[in-house]
């Protein structure tokens, strides 16, 4: 063996990617990301209620909506401040939480979920441009990738399932001495 392939020997052979594998992260990570925004969009609204001067332009354009409805009701009619407060509050907790749902409903593999949370999301990047927010729109442009990616993976994955379900066993083939006794 020559000197230069002791030193460098050749690269070992990279197994094939199993595509169930690659398209089962595709929907986990989707999965993953509709949970995120559930939570990022609940720390925007509880900063909102406080009144803290922060937000992430990760999250639900749809809650920063309603808190700033609410905050803005609860301002110009202050007897009637906390029931307005509460009402926001309760609607933009139960929007998060509906993310939450469609984050743990992928990772069930519940085609709906993830159909229904790509349409609001949709939805919802229509609000963020007409809100003129450049970069909450790039987020929801990317975050609007990642969950139809992983909607098409679930899909491909599903079908897989269904394939293999459908198939009928492969029946053994008849040993000799059987066609033998048969004849």
């Amino acid at each position: 063996m020559p000197v230069s392939e002791a030193r460098n020997p050749a690269p070992a052979p990279q197994p094939i990617a199993d595509p169930s594998t690659a398209d089962r992260a595709s929907v986990d990570n989707s999965a993953g990301w509709l949970t995120t925004i559930c939570v990022l969009s609940l720390l925007n609204s509880g900063a909102a209620w406080f009144e803290l001067e922060f937000s992430f332009f990760f999250g639900l354009g749809a809650t920063q909506f309603v808190d700033g409805i609410g905050i803005a009701l609860a301002a110009d009619h202050p007897a009637y401040a906390l029931p307005l407060r509460a009402v926001t509050a309760l609607i933009s907790v139960s929007f998060s939480l509906l993310f939450l749902l469609f984050g743990s409903q992928t990772k069930k593999r519940r085609e709906w979920a993830l159909l229904c949370a790509i349409l609001i999301w949709t939805g919802d990047s229509g609000l963020m441009a007409l809100a003129e927010d450049g970069v909450g729109f790039a987020f929801h442009a990317w975050a609007l990738y990642v969950l139809c990616r992983g909607y098409m993976a679930l899909r491909r994955e599903l079908a897989r399932e269904r394939t293999s379900r459908a198939a009928p066993p492969a029946e053994a083939e008849p040993a000799l001495e059987d066609l033998a006794k048969a004849a």
